[in-house]
This record gives C-alpha cells, structure tokens and sequence, in this order.
C-alpha cells in the first residue's frame, strides 16, 4: 500500500490506518473493477464528469458543466484518514509523454498496481494571442484530463530513444490515454496519485491544502473515499494555482510591468501590458497598475496613474475568462505586477488551484476553497493584479455538507495617490450540492489610491452548478 506523501503530519493530528492491502495477484481483477467505474464515470472526455445533463459522454463530445455523473469509488486502498492539524500532499510529478497505454514520467514517483492517477495537461503552447481578452474557447491541449488505473510501474533505462529519459518511470495504465501528454518548454502535463481513502475525516481545526504550482508539478488536492468524506474544518488550494508576476527588476523609465503565469506555458514575466490567455498583464509607464487574473471570470483591467499625461499611461490588461470547466482543467490565473518605475510595484497575486473530490457520501459544516490571492501593493508604483478563483469538483452519490465552498478572485493591489492600483481576479468555478448562498464565485475588487480605483476594475464572477 502506498500512503500518500504528507508534509507537516505527526501521529497524534495525522492518522492514516490501514484498511485493505491488495495482494498482487488480484491487480488484474481490481484494474477490470476500476475501470468499469471508470467507463460510467468518463473522466477526461470533452464534456467531462457526467456529460451533458448526466449521460454517458463520448470523447470529443462538447457537453454542459452539471449533471449527476457516477463518482469512482475505489477500494479504500490508504485506509481512513483523521487530520486536525495543517497539512499538504505532494503526490505529483512531471508527465513527459503518453502514448497508448504506456506513461513517461520523472523519477521518484511511487506508485503500486490499482493506484489511480490524475493525468492532466496543465498549460499548452499558442493558446490565445497575447491582447486577447475575450473569452477564450479553443485552448489546444491546455486542461485536458483523465484518471487512469497503474497496471505496472518500472524504472527507466536512461538510454535514447523513445523510452523514458534518465531517472524517469515508465508506467503501464490499464487503458490507452484518451489524449496526447506532454511535458517541455512552454507546454507541462502532471501526473498525480489520488489516494483512495474508505474514510476521511477533516476536524474543526484541520486544514488539507495543495502544494502551490510550482510551474511544473502543483496545484491540485484530490481524493477517492470509497465510503464517508467528512470535511469540518478545510480543504485548500486557494493561492495555489498559476503564478503571479513577480515584481520587475528593472526601473525608471524601463520599469514596465510583468505579465502572470496561466494556460499559456511562456506566459510568466514578460514585460508586456498584454494578458496572455488568463494571465493578466503587467502595467506600463507611468505607475499603471497590474491586470487581474481570469478564471471561469475574466480580471479586471488595471488601474490608470495620473501622474503623467504623457507618455500616455497604459494600464495592465486583464486575464481572459474560461469557460470550459469541469469539460477542461484549469487553475486561477496570476495577475500581473505593477509599473515599477520606483522600485515600489506591487507583484501579482497567485490564482486559485483546484480541488477534485470523489466520495460515496459528502458531510461537515467546514469549507472547500480554491481562491485566488491579493495583488502586492505599489506605493508610488502600480498595484498588482489579484489571482483568480481555481475550481472546486466535490462528486459524491449523497450529500448532507452544510458548509460553503469558494472560488472567489483576489483582490487588486492598492497604490498611493494617483498611482494605479490593480485589477481584481475574476471568479472561478463550483460544482458541489450546496445552495447558492453557501458558495462565492464573485471576481475579486479592485484597490484603490486610498480614493479611487482610477479606472481598476472588478473581477467578474465565475460559475456554481450544483
């Protein structure tokens, strides 16, 4: 049985107990009985978990984001789960390739016959032109997904050719991949075991989060719990998704803003007021301030300084929303950095990452969140742009959770009088069975100069289907 790596865990607050340690003569029969909750579930398909009103999708179908899909259960492999302190889980590595049923991924990783893995292509190249703040559509392979049953897992030989490269595993799954993985420049694709808990318990007093994307592994929490999922306390992976803009390097007249990290993979520090795809851009001279980050809601445009009326300034523009979720994977994207004219520019926020839950039974009065972080502050520069909202997925056949879920922007980086404080992220997505009211998918508020937003705007909202 392979436990899930925790970080920060000690016996009396973290406990994980055995409940079935599966021989492994029996891994062909529990990779058929996996699979077969698989073919009702169709992860990865276009229209993702459930399909268009809860059908059965095909792939390549473009289906609506609801439904009532069919969760993987799994076999309780990792035991029953009590956490009542902080803790966080680092079960991913880098997926360089896939073809067929064979995956190429970096070294370490430590996965057993009839683990389930989240294999997904977190960022792409060429996904939308830079500018563009539309509401993109056609993303090229950025958030495709699927979960996948390990029949085999060896280490690689380090040779050429087409086999695993030095360090790496080769694993075997138990069906071809529905899509093609990749993993180089501008393009990273992950691979991650979600353990499969038969219980799990988040007391009052303790939180699970998602380590923070880290620009090629990251991001995600994700869990199987075969009987009752019972969240008092929190489930994270707000801040934890695409990164903001760091804060330039560069000053004086050349201080130009930075653009965040989103589906695009070169996306992160150029020196541009563009947003690149949900990424929100950096701001330009004078003392502009940063976009905000686009979820399933697009950022708000940055702050306009009038300090200077020539050159003329120009403000970061705002990530662009995304529409394609739970069909497409995707984290909050970061805002971008403020002006940095001198040296004061507030960083962008870091978007929201995402939370995939599958459970037989959901309960708890606690919280599930994937928000974006606030822009840094500009003093007598431009403010940074908020994060985004990440996703929230709970799956679960009963449901009695009376706690709330968010996705919800960062908020804009304020600035001093007449400097531009930055965009606010948009809203990201929900889907668990709660009542409106229990959920905020609302885009983040701008900051101000203590008076004014100078023209920053507010993050729009996201989605909730419940």
């Amino acid at each position: 049985m392979q436990a899930p790596v925790a970080t920060g865990s000690d016996a009396a607050s973290e406990r994980v107990v055995s409940f079935w340690a599966v021989p492994l003569r029996r891994v062909a029969l529990l990779a058929v009985s996996v699979v077969a909750m698989l073919v009702a579930f169709a992860c990865g398909r276009e229209s993702g978990p459930g399909g268009s009103g809860g059908g059965t999708p095909t792939p390549g179908s473009s289906g609506t984001p609801g439904g009532t899909p069919t969760p993987i259960v799994g076999d309780g492999r990792d035991g029953s789960y009590v956490l009542t302190k902080t803790s966080s889980w680092s079960n991913c590595v880098s997926l360089v390739s896939a073809s067929a049923s064979r995956l190429s991924v970096t070294g370490g990783f430590a996965v057993t016959p009839g683990d389930l893995l989240l294999l997904w292509q977190v960022q792409a190249s060429a996904v939308a032109v830079a500018g563009d703040t539309a509401e993109i559509l056609t993303l090229d392979t950025a958030g495709r997904w699927e979960v996948a049953v390990v029949v085999t897992a060896t280490a690689g030989g380090g040779g050429p050719g087409p086999g695993p490269g030095p360090g790496a595993t080769s694993v075997t799954i138990a069906s071809p991949v529905s899509f093609a993985y990749r993993s180089g420049f501008t393009s990273h694709a992950q691979a991650c075991r979600i353990p499969q808990f038969h219980t799990v318990d988040i007391a009052a007093n303790g939180t699970l989060g998602a380590p923070n994307w880290n620009g090629v592994t990251g991001g995600v929490v994700a869990l199987v719990v075969s009987s009752s999922l019972t969240v008092d306390g929190t489930i994270t992976a707000s801040n934890s998704g695409f990164r903001g803009a760091t804060k330039p390097f560069v000053t004086g007249q050349n201080g130009a803003g930075v653009s965040g990290e989103g589906l695009d993979g070169a996306s992160r520090n150029v020196a541009q007021t563009a947003n690149v795809a949900n990424a929100g851009g950096g701001g330009a001279i004078y003392h502009c301030g940063g976009g905000g980050g686009g979820g399933y809601g697009r950022g708000g445009l940055g702050g306009t300084a009038t300090t200077n009326a020539t050159p003329t300034p120009i403000p970061g523009k705002p990530g662009a929303g995304v529409a394609t979720a739970p069909a497409r994977l995707f984290m909050g994207g970061g805002g971008g950095s403020g002006n940095n004219y001198n040296n004061q520019a507030g960083a962008g926020g870091p978007g929201g990452g995402l939370v995939l839950l599958f459970a037989k039974t959901l309960a708890g009065a606690g919280g599930i969140r994937a928000d974006g972080g606030a822009g840094g502050n500009g003093g007598t520069d431009g403010g940074g742009g908020g994060g985004a909202g990440g996703l929230v997925l709970v799956y679960a056949e009963t449901s009695t959770f009376t706690g709330q879920a968010f996705a919800h922007g960062g908020n804009g980086g304020t600035a001093n009088s007449q400097h531009g404080p930055g965009g606010g992220g948009g809203g990201g997505f929900v889907h668990v069975a709660l009542t409106a009211d229990r959920v905020s998918i609302g885009g983040g508020d701008p900051g101000t100069d203590g008076t004014s937003a100078l023209g920053a705007e507010t993050g729009t909202n996201g989605a909730f289907v419940p």
